[in-house]
């Protein structure tokens, strides 16, 4: 009688951990998701978990997300390219301010 105890108290103890760290998972899954958001991507029957403007290139036969730096290196040219534009705006409003 007492085994069947223990073997049911290790059962219960068992399925409380085993789902405690699972809602621990999904939490850290959550806070990541909210600080790197990301999109699920298929390409050729493949998924990808990756940023939403991230490229899924095929390079020397093999089918994957373009290389991280790479990635940077571009979002890092769209940015520049932005701020030198906001630039050349601030220069011409600056330049019709000292004509007045």
């Amino acid at each position: 009688m007492k085994s069947l105890l223990y073997l049911i108290l290790l059962i219960f103890s068992l399925s409380v951990f085993l789902n405690a760290e699972e809602i621990r998972k999904e939490q850290k899954d959550e806070k990541l998701d909210s600080i790197f958001p990301y999109t699920v991507k298929t390409k050729e029957g493949l998924i990808f978990r990756v940023p939403e403007d991230m490229p899924i290139e095929k390079r020397g036969g093999i089918i994957a997300p373009i290389p991280f730096d790479e990635y940077v290196s571009r979002k890092l040219k769209l940015m520049s390219d932005d701020l030198n534009e906001i630039k050349v705006r601030l220069d011409k409003i600056e330049g019709e301010k000292s004509k007045r």
